[in-house]
């Protein structure tokens, strides 16, 4: 696969992610955060989901876990990632599709899914594949779909500190850090931008945002 160069993966380096799963779990409360994700999202077991960035599964399991009916999809463009992803899937005999791709070229129809979800990816792109990446979400989403996000966002309470620290080493993130995602979101369509709040952890402030495809 193409475009390595194009996104930060997974702990900066391709051949850390093995240690993915336990360094997030404890120090970004991983599952609070992805449950949080999942409330928002409001999803029922007629849900089309596309977890974007999916990462090793996690969230793609809890999806199906929640809601068993839903047709849930992970996309990554880390294939060393996704090995681990697929083979958390197969232990539990899940039936996720999971696809290899980049998420500013996704290889699905117009209007696919009625939910996008992402957590923790969006702040790996620069700041013009953030914008294709957005573009594409909205083209995949059918009318009235929803994305929503989980990342890192404009610092809050002690943590300020500590994430313009992470700014200053990734210039990736600092859109994130700046608040300029729901200006992206709205900028590329989507309406009903909202931000919904964040929750505190180690390496700064993760927020969720949402918006919608118009019907």
């Amino acid at each position: 696969m193409s475009g390595h160069d194009e996104f930060i993966p997974a702990m900066g380096y391709f051949s850390l992610a093995r240690f993915y799963d336990p360094l997030i779990k404890f120090f970004i409360r991983e599952k609070k955060f992805k449950s949080q994700l999942i409330e928002y999202a409001n999803l029922s077991d007629a849900s089309s989901v596309l977890d974007l960035g999916c990462g090793t599964g996690t969230l793609v399991l809890m999806v199906k876990q929640a809601f068993p009916g839903a047709r849930v999809t992970g996309l990554d463009g880390d294939p060393k990632i996704l090995a681990i992803a697929r083979q958390k899937i197969e232990r539990r005999g899940a039936d996720i599709a999971i696809d290899e791709a980049m998420s500013f070229d996704m290889p699905y129809p117009d209007g696919a899914f009625d939910r996008v979800l992402t957590s923790l990816m969006l702040h790996h792109l620069t700041t013009e594949n953030k914008l294709r990446t957005f573009a594409e979400v909205y083209r995949v989403l059918e009318p009235g779909g929803e994305l929503h996000i989980a990342d890192f966002s404009t610092p809050e309470g002690q943590m300020g500190h500590l994430s313009s620290h992470i700014q200053a080493r990734s210039g990736q993130i600092a859109a994130n850090l700046r608040g300029l995602l729901p200006h992206m979101m709205m900028a590329s369509g989507f309406e009903a931008v909202q931000y919904h709040g964040g929750i505190s952890t180690l390496f700064g402030t993760i927020g969720f945002f949402s918006g919608a495809r118009p019907a």
